[in-house]
């Protein structure tokens, strides 16, 4: 039986932008701070323009969601959903993949 669902831990840094990547094609994603910490959400379209003004902060603890649209597999393998890093010191952010 094929996995339904990946779940990867991200070690973020406060200084380096990490991409989220998606492992498997997948309708769905989310990403959950860990540690108390808190992490900044950076969009694709944010990352290609150095527009950091948009930037989504998601506190510690906290889950953002990305759901599916109507269509074919929103994120296939191999794309960069979002880019992450820490709002200060070190922390680990764990990504879910849900086919």
């Amino acid at each position: 039986m094929t996995a339904r669902y990946f779940k990867v831990p991200l070690s973020l840094t406060a200084t380096a932008w990490v991409p989220v990547v998606a492992p498997i094609d997948c309708d769905h994603f989310w990403i959950r701070a860990q540690d108390g910490q808190s992490v900044i959400l950076e969009s694709m379209t944010d990352r290609e323009t150095g527009d950091e003004g948009f930037d989504d902060i998601l506190p510690g603890g906290a889950l953002q969601y990305l759901p599916l649209p109507c269509g074919s597999r929103r994120f296939p393998e191999g794309t960069v959903i979002t880019y992450l890093r820490a709002q200060s010191n070190n922390c680990v952010a764990v990504a879910t993949f849900i086919l």
